[in-house]
């Protein structure tokens, strides 16, 4: 699969596209469902990833610059398409945060 058919590159173009919103991705795993959040942070403006894996607690990672933010983004979609994940939908623009979990 080349770049341009990945399902994961549709990720990283809505995040710099919408970078100042919160943004959420569903995938489908064998497991169940991931959820992706990216946003940023009103009160020190550090770029968030938030990671809920099914079965495990939700992980956030902050991120100074988004040089770093972003070659966080490109590995975690690489572990996604690696883990034969499948983007459910389309990213969903959350004006007021996440309010419910996955499962």
């Amino acid at each position: 699969m080349n770049e341009a058919d990945s399902p994961v590159i549709g990720y990283r173009a809505s995040w710099r596209a919408l970078h100042s919103s919160q943004v959420v991705w569903f995938y489908a795993s064998s497991n169940g469902t991931v959820r992706v959040e990216t946003r940023i942070d009103s009160v020190t403006n550090d770029y968030l990833l938030e990671i809920e894996w099914p079965g495990r607690p939700i992980a956030v990672e902050r991120f100074g610059d988004v040089a770093a933010f972003d070659m966080r983004v490109r590995e975690v979609e690489l572990q996604l398409e690696t883990e034969g994940c499948r983007q459910l939908g389309s990213p969903e623009i959350l004006p007021h945060g996440w309010r419910g979990p996955t499962h």
